[in-house]
């Protein structure tokens, strides 16, 4: 069987939209109407981003497997997310946004996102809202902007205690508030605005960068690793350029690597 939601999502992010005729194509096939018999209709409005991709990426990847329990799955650009352009019978959508990038690695949530989830929630209540932050820290940036309006918030990854959401944090994320203390770096304030705490029962884990296609073409493929000894002790890429808290957290681990190789290199 042809996984046409996969063919779909090559091509519509086919070099992040730099071939704009098969882009189109691809869009085309991700939006195409929904199958008269499915049991579930679930829409995905998705950013164009190498970063987003992967939350998004294995229910298309998988399309004909959750076809065949009846839940089906289709795509639209989150620019297009409006309640006159979705199909007649929907169950759920899942939403991605745009950030704006505001300075010192700090993002906000395009201006347009409360407006586009409020217009949805208006005209189609019966809809199952759900949306996907898709930064990697486990911080909950846009919370409060979408908790009015949405059934669940999901991410990559989350705190084993929900309950240090609600604790104020220096740089509004677990990473700076940790490594800001341990190396007394500065940090920039935060720049989006706190959420309920309501939120915390709406939290859901999502797909994470182990769905990324490439991946997951890797642990499809008859040379994935196999269990057992590996050949490589190590590996390692490690950046220290960014904010002093950043730099300083990715200068300890390549001091720790560094010495690590070193008794590797004496051991043999």
């Amino acid at each position: 069987m042809i996984e046409v939601n996969r063919v779909g999502a090559r091509l519509a992010w086919l070099r992040h939209g730099k071939v704009p005729i098969l882009s189109a194509l691809g869009r085309g096939l991700l939006a195409r109407p929904f199958p008269r018999r499915a049991i579930r209709r679930v829409l995905l409005a998705y950013i164009d981003d190498r970063l987003a991709y992967p939350q998004f990426h294995a229910w298309l990847h998988y399309g004909s497997r959750f076809a065949r329990s009846g839940i089906h799955f289709r795509a639209m650009p989150f620019d297009a997310l409006e309640p006159r352009r979705l199909p007649r019978k929907l169950d759920a959508v899942f939403v991605q946004s745009h950030a704006v990038f505001a300075g010192a690695r700090h993002y906000v949530p395009s201006n347009d996102l409360e407006t586009r989830l409020a217009a949805l929630r208006k005209a189609r209540p019966e809809l199952s809202i759900s949306y996907f932050d898709w930064f990697a820290t486990c911080d909950l940036r846009f919370a409060g902007q979408v908790g009015p309006w949405v059934d669940a918030y999901v991410k990559k990854s989350l705190l084993r205690d929900r309950a240090r959401y609600l604790d104020p944090a220096v740089g509004h994320t677990n990473l700076t508030d940790y490594f800001s203390a341990r190396f007394g770096t500065e940090n920039p304030p935060p720049n989006w605005t706190s959420h309920s705490p309501d939120i915390l029962d709406r939290l859901a884990l999502g797909p994470s960068f182990s769905t990324e296609r490439t991946l997951l073409q890797r642990f499809e493929a008859a040379d994935a690793p196999a269990d057992g000894l590996r050949p490589i002790d190590l590996h390692a890429r490690i950046t220290t350029q960014g904010e002093p808290w950043y730099s300083a957290m990715r200068t300890e681990a390549a001091q720790v690597v560094a010495r690590d190789l070193s008794d590797l290199s004496v051991a043999c």
